[in-house]
């Protein structure tokens, strides 16, 4: 969905970017919360 690696996803976790959500080993994120990043992110490309 996202198509970034891994190690992105991990360091969007670490600064805020997207907010994990865990659950034993595993680690979720809302889909909601991807496609409210995404947008934010196409805004502020466009300024």
């Amino acid at each position: 969905m996202l198509r970034v690696s891994l190690v992105t996803i991990g360091v969007w976790s670490k600064v805020g970017i997207l907010n994990p959500i865990r659950m034993g080993n595993r680690i979720f994120f809302k889909e909601q919360d991807i496609l409210n990043t995404l947008e934010q992110q196409s805004i502020n490309k466009k300024r």
